[in-house]
């Protein structure tokens, strides 16, 4: 009986696939879309990795405008606000972002891979492509890529005029203005493109204590490219980039110490601090790049240079309150943070292939310079709206207050004390893959690399007693094993190795200056399909990473510095599924399931926690899921009418250590509709239609649990003109 209730539903499936696979033979409804994830052109059925990309029709029509947006439509790849607005939480497959230290991905654009993780969230615009290679990938491109690699490709000039104005006006006080034009200056042989951004918002949260808007932001980037064809072997590209940006940081709401639920009443609870946090930060990226084809194979050079320098000021226990000089039991304050990176970085690569071979070697180099100073003020009034210009700090004294225990409250003055540390890192790779196809089905990679990262730090105050070095070094191999089914199926086996550098705490006499490297194992075996005659991909892996010396960063309220702990054993388990189903021309689904169980093995940093074997690694959403609809169809001969609408749902997730403060799942739904004709496109949004409230950092503050509030509706009108 049971088999018969199938039979109906089943021969109506096979009818739908059969009737699907007859329309689509005589046209290919999805397009292959090329990526160059393994530093080569490929497709994306055909890279034997756990990879998600959108190509320049997904990241206009999802409204992809930064790191947030694509990460919300990958599985097992989250970002979260924290106190700098420009330096974000990501996490991977499990593995999280340490507030001292590297993200656990390697982030490239256009070949040149960021020195730090303050140059990943920025805005985006002319973006060619987006790349997400999830598992460790370290012997593709060196540390940092623990977790896995985001590739970025912006778009390049032909020798056609062509661009694109976009304007976009929404609730919060939002305005924004974008765009680029590109071509040639001399046909075939100088192209340009030239682009400039630039963004105002008021803000949505609220501080009712200064009755002003929390989250403000003024943003302005300039971009510019120059590729010339030297020769019909030579091409050279020039690239610059510039931005500078106002942000509201640090201004956190406060619920009581026992409301271990990060998201309850967070939109019912204003911030109340008296000193409106504020950064401002300026980025420049500089970088050429030259190609060279010769008869062995082709040559890559690359030369990049990467600057930042960041001013951040805000209140230090995100209240109001006033001192308590009499019992000192709080201390109202204020903090600064100033903060500066250089880098410098060369890349050489060789790559060649044969009919069953494919090969690259290459070396690697960057020279990274980190000064970074913050200050604490004591704010005796606390209750007094203050803004920077009203603390000052006395040299002799800045000379003295060296640490938080070398404060001496006989200084008579507000200024408390500064940790500074000057920070260089010297690091150079080679590396080498090699591609080899045993016959028409079966094919083995294998890539090495060999990354060496000297490191140092010291505080110019107290230079003898600070300063501490040290070399980590990593050798990185990953093995692929792939299998051809058929043209529409094809399975893969992978082994690989992902490493972090490690470095150093901020000095203090008492605590343990240097944190170890992390090292990521990883197993995966996964699929890529294609089906109903090429109108949907379905595609999946299941992974297990055994992880060394998680780094995950705490506030020690002993000393008031940042210190990393690392944890010693931690593994994270799970399975990836993404699918595109285009039954018909204009209908598209995209579906993804992404789930990591990522749990501590091993901790012996501290007794602080207790046991905490068992707990589950913080930061980490145990799963998401996103689902979107996209239909198009014409209502007239030049103009098509367009909606989308996705789905966004995350797991629950832990904030520190002893896995206390928690949240809970969450749902998030955004919509976009609008007209679209050969030029033109006006469109209608709506981001977080349900006005989902819920906490993006939470932890124990001095005066209560401190939540920093996502984004609440947010919904205008964008307009745009190609050309």
């Amino acid at each position: 009986m049971k088999i018969k209730s199938l039979r109906k539903p089943l021969v109506g499936i096979t009818l739908l696939s059969a009737a699907v696979s007859g329309q689509v033979q005589a046209q290919s409804l999805i397009e292959e879309l090329v990526v160059t994830s393994r530093k080569r052109a490929e497709t994306l059925q055909e890279v034997p990795d756990s990879i998600t990309a959108f190509g320049r029709d997904q990241i206009e029509s999802a409204g992809i405008k930064g790191f947030g947006d694509f990460a919300n439509l990958t599985p097992n790849l989250s970002m979260n606000e924290g106190y700098r607005p420009g330096v974000a939480k990501i996490t991977i497959r499990g593995m999280i972002t340490p507030q001292v230290g590297d993200p656990p991905i390697a982030y490239v654009i256009d070949g040149i891979t960021a020195p730090s993780i303050d140059f990943i969230n920025q805005d985006l615009f002319a973006i060619e492509r987006i790349e997400v290679l999830r598992g460790p990938q370290g012997a593709l491109y060196g540390k940092g890529a623990v977790g896995g690699a985001i590739n970025i490709v912006t778009r390049q000039p032909g020798n056609e005029v062509e661009g694109q104005v976009k304007a976009t006006v929404g609730n919060g006080g939002t305005t924004s203005l974008n765009g680029y034009v590109s071509g040639p200056i001399i046909e075939d042989k100088v192209l340009y493109q030239v682009g400039a951004s630039y963004s105002d918002r008021d803000g949505f949260n609220d501080n009712s204590f200064l009755n002003e808007e929390t989250d403000f932001s003024e943003r302005t980037t300039l971009q510019a490219m120059l590729q010339t064809m030297v020769s019909d072997d030579l091409t050279v590209d020039f690239r610059a980039k510039y931005a500078d940006s106002e942000d509201g940081i640090g201004n956190y709401t406060l619920a009581s110490f026992d409301e271990i639920d990060a998201n309850k009443n967070i939109d019912d609870i204003d911030a109340t601090a008296n000193i409106m946090g504020v950064s401002e930060r300026d980025i420049l990226e500089v970088s050429v790049k030259a190609d060279l084809f010769t008869e062995l194979g082709e040559a890559t050079f690359v030369l990049g240079y990467n600057k930042v320098e960041e001013e951040a000021f805000s209140d230090g226990e995100y209240t109001n309150m006033p001192d308590d000089l009499v019992n000192f039991t709080f201390f109202a304050g204020a903090q600064e943070t100033l903060y500066d990176v250089d880098s410098y970085t060369a890349e050489f690569r060789f790559t060649g292939d044969s009919e069953v071979l494919e090969w690259q070697v290459g070396a690697y180099y960057q020279h990274r310079k980190i000064n970074s100073e913050f200050s604490w003020f004591s704010d005796w009034v606390g209750t007094a709206e203050r803004d920077r210009g009203s603390f000052t700090i006395p040299r002799d004294e800045y000379n003295l207050a060296v640490s938080a225990a070398d404060f001496d409250a006989d200084f008579g003055t507000e200024y408390a004390y500064s940790v500074v540390d000057e920070n260089t890192s010297d690091s150079w790779a080679v590396f080498g893959q090699a591609d080899y196809d045993v016959n028409d089905e079966l094919s083995i990679a294998f890539a090495l690399r060999y990354d060496e990262d000297k490191r140092e730090s010291f505080d110019e105050r107290q230079k003898g007693a600070s300063k501490a070095s040290e070399t980590f070094s990593e050798t990185q191999p990953k093995l692929q094993i792939t299998y051809n089914w058929s043209e529409d199926m094809m399975t893969y086996l992978s082994a690989s190795k992902g490493f972090r550098s490690g470095g150093f705490n901020e000095y203090d006499p008492t605590i343990i200056r240097v944190f170890d490297k992390e090292v990521s194992e990883n197993i995966e075996l996964g699929f890529k399909s294609v089906l109903w005659g090429g109108a949907m991909t379905l595609s999946g892996a299941v992974f297990h990473i055994d992880i060394e010396n998680t780094q995950f960063t705490r506030l020690n309220l002993s000393t008031f510095t940042l210190e990393n702990l690392g944890i010693d054993e931690s593994t994270s388990k799970g399975i990836e599924l993404e699918a595109v189903i285009q039954p018909m021309q204009g209908l598209r689904f995209n579906l993804g399931y992404g789930y990591a169980d990522s749990e501590i093995d091993k901790f012996t940093a501290t007794e602080d926690y207790g046991d905490i074997t068992g707990n589950k690694v913080p930061g980490v959403h145990k799963y998401n899921i996103n689902a979107g609809v996209e239909y198009s169809t014409p209502v007239s001969d030049v103009m098509d009418a367009m909606v989308r609408l996705d789905l966004i749902r995350k797991g629950p997730l832990a904030w520190e250590l002893d896995n206390v403060i928690r949240s809970d799942t969450s749902n998030f739904v955004n919509l976009r509709t609008g007209i679209q004709t050969e030029n033109y496109d006006v469109t209608l949004f709506v981001e977080n239609v349900t006005d989902e409230r819920v906490a993006t950092e939470a932890f124990y503050g001095t005066a209560g649990v401190a939540r920093m509030p996502n984004m609440p509706r947010f919904y205008g009108i964008e307009a745009s003109y190609n050309f």
